[in-house]
């Protein structure tokens, strides 16, 4: 099986879920939800391949590499940040036995933890697709994390996350707290790799509060647009993906529009309280042709009145 077309769907619950993983772990993770249709029910188990592991991450010695990251993931656990209880699961829900059988067919088997299926399968809102192959050449987990966060917001191009969300979601200890650690280790390399074999151009900024470093602001063109899987209603899907899971992205620019809107309101609003003061009819909501209108009566009355007062007190003669 060949990893052309296949495409990587997650909740966006689950790009924002904090953990860690290593490369291997994470290229496995991929494969595996690479093979979900999620428009549909998870599946009892998934089962990944050497060849189609090798198609993708061009591993040299790709059952090897599945082997050892399916035995380390029975480990490794996601703290998802909208769970009630705030606690950790894990992946997987069983723990992977190798043995002479998997080893002469060269697979895995992946059975994901019950508690991860709505965010992996039957998805209809807030979730985000990519092309896995984009992937196929990262070799840093931050660029993978990375990558992901990004592609949630394809639609505006623009991310902004606090800084201190970015290491909790990537679970960076304390040795990433200096900004010159974080850029360097973690942010520039991350961007390099991207740019470099994903298709995306991505800038960034650090935005200070005072002297001190608060957020970052990511700035990114996507030349490859992120396939749907192929399905029998397209619209249903691309809603899916990209009303719902670009809503978070949509509010980035909604605040600096709206905040727009109401001081071009508030400036309409004073206007017409100079022009009109006490007329009812000239509330805040009064269109532009109505205060036209009434400013048209007023100047009118305005030159009747002065018409009045000079026929009443015509020039005396010096």
């Amino acid at each position: 099986m060949k990893s052309k077309g296949a495409t990587v769907t997650k909740s966006n619950e689950l790009i924002t879920a904090s953990y860690v993983l290593s490369v291997r772990e994470q290229r496995l993770i991929l494969a595996a939800i690479s093979l979900i249709d999620s428009r549909k029910e998870m599946p009892s188990e998934i089962i990944v391949t050497a060849d189609y592991y090798a198609s993708i991450f061009h591993s040299k010695n790709p059952y090897r590499d599945m082997r050892d990251a399916a035995e380390s993931l029975w480990e490794r656990e996601i703290s998802m940040k909208n769970e009630i209880e705030m606690g950790s699961v894990r992946w997987l829900s069983e723990k992977w036995q190798s043995n002479s059988t998997n080893i002469g067919s060269g697979h895995v088997r992946i059975v994901f933890t019950p508690a991860l299926a709505k965010y992996l399968s039957a998805l209809k809102v807030r979730f985000s697709s990519y092309d896995i192959e984009r992937v196929g050449r990262l070799t840093t987990i931050y660029s993978f994390r990375l990558f992901e966060m990004l592609i949630q917001f394809k639609t505006t191009g623009y991310l902004k996350i606090s800084i201190d969300e970015f290491k909790q979601r990537l679970k960076l200890t304390s040795a990433y707290n200096k900004l010159a650690v974080l850029r360097t280790r973690v942010i520039d390399a991350a961007i390099g790799e991207i740019n470099t074999t994903t298709g995306m151009n991505v800038s960034y900024e650090v935005i200070f509060s005072g002297r001190k470093a608060e957020s970052l602001a990511f700035r990114f063109q996507d030349a490859v647009k992120a396939k749907l899987k192929e399905s029998g209603d397209d619209d249903q899907a691309a809603e899916g993906e990209g009303a719902d899971a670009d809503a978070d992205s949509k509010s980035n620019g909604a605040e600096n529009r709206d905040a727009t809107d109401q001081a071009q309101q508030a400036q309409t609003d004073v206007t017409q309280e100079k022009l009109f003061p006490g007329n009812p009819d000239l509330d805040h909501h009064a269109n532009v042709e109505k205060a036209k209108e009434a400013y048209k009566s007023n100047i009118e009355q305005i030159n009747a009145l002065m018409g009045r007062v000079l026929i009443s007190h015509p020039k005396q003669d010096e």
